[in-house]
């Protein structure tokens, strides 16, 4: 099973942002709820938060920033679109931003974008809850 830094790790290194939420995703948000294979991993993640500013996100792991990467966003689509490449492979998602709550769920490397906001048994999906962290 893989660790949770790695998953996250992947979800992060996105490529190219655009879409009118890009803007109203910039700040750092911590993970409220994360499921992977219809399993709440949630304790994995807590520790770990994301930070967006304009179209670049960053991993943060307890304040350190292992990994930097942009993402792109499709508002025209329903559920809205999240895409990003890891090297060679494409992650597809779908993803909503609701005041200080961003919920994504996120297929593995070449397979289907999910179409709903769930996880299944052996779907190498990830459901990722965030929640916005106040300024300080």
């Amino acid at each position: 099973m893989p660790k949770p830094i790695s998953i996250v790790a992947v979800l992060l290194l996105l490529t190219g942002a655009s879409g009118q939420d890009a803007p109203k995703i910039d700040g750092t948000w911590r993970v409220d709820y994360a499921e992977r294979d219809a399993k709440d991993v949630t304790a994995g993640f807590k520790r770990i938060s994301f930070k967006f500013s304009g179209d670049r996100v960053s991993l943060l792991f307890e304040g350190s920033c292992p990994h930097e990467g942009v993402f792109k966003l499709d508002t025209e689509k329903k559920p809205a679109h999240i895409e990003w490449t890891v090297g060679e492979e494409t992650h597809k998602g779908i993803y909503e931003l609701k005041g200080d709550v961003l919920r994504m769920c996120i297929a593995g490397p070449g397979t289907e974008r999910p179409a709903q906001f769930e996880t299944k048994r052996g779907s190498e999906t990830f459901l990722v809850v965030l929640r916005r962290e106040k300024a300080k």
